[in-house]
C-alpha cells in the first residue's frame, strides 16, 4: 500500500513540476485569439490525468493513516494533501475558470506564482513518502 501511495505521489510530483516549468510558461505564447480554445483543451486533458491520480493519492493516504494511525508521517502527509486540495479548489481552479474566458496576463502571472506553493508542497510530500518507504 505504501508503495502504491509513493507511486501516485511521485507521479503527481513529476506532473506538477512539468506543468510549472513547461506548460504554464507557454500560456503567454498561445495568443489571445486562440487562448480560450487552447485552455479548454488543456484543462480537459490535464483533468483526465490529474483527477484519478489525486483521488488515488488521497485513498492511499487514508489507507496509510488507517494502517499506521500512530505514525506522524502518515498524518502529516494527509494534512499536506488537505492543504493541496484546498489550494487547488480555492485558488487554482478559480484562476483557471477566469482564464477559460480568455487570456488575462495578470491572472496567468498569479496562477504561475501561486502554483509554486503547490510545487513545494507536493515535493515535500514526495520526500516524506520516499523517506517513509525507505524506513518501511
Amino acid at each position: 500500500m505504501l508503495l502504491l501511495h509513493a507511486v501516485t505521489t511521485w507521479a503527481l510530483v513529476g506532473l506538477i513540476w512539468t506543468v510549472q516549468v513547461a506548460i504554464y510558461p507557454q500560456f503567454a505564447q498561445v495568443g489571445r485569439e486562440t487562448f480560450a480554445t487552447y485552455h479548454a483543451r488543456y484543462t480537459a486533458g490535464i483533468g483526465r490525468v490529474v483527477a484519478p491520480l489525486m483521488l488515488a493519492e488521497l485513498a492511499t493516504a487514508l489507507a496509510w493513516v488507517w494502517w499506521s494511525p500512530t505514525l506522524p508521517a502518515a498524518w502529516l502527509g494527509l494534512g499536506l494533501i488537505a492543504l493541496l486540495w484546498a489550494l487547488t479548489a480555492f485558488v487554482q481552479v478559480p484562476q483557471h475558470r477566469h482564464l477559460a474566458r480568455g487570456w488575462d496576463e495578470a491572472v496567468a502571472r498569479q496562477l504561475v506564482r501561486g502554483n509554486w506553493l503547490r510545487v513545494a508542497l507536493w515535493s515535500v510530500r514526495g520526500l516524506l513518502v520516499a523517506i517513509s518507504l525507505a524506513r518501511a
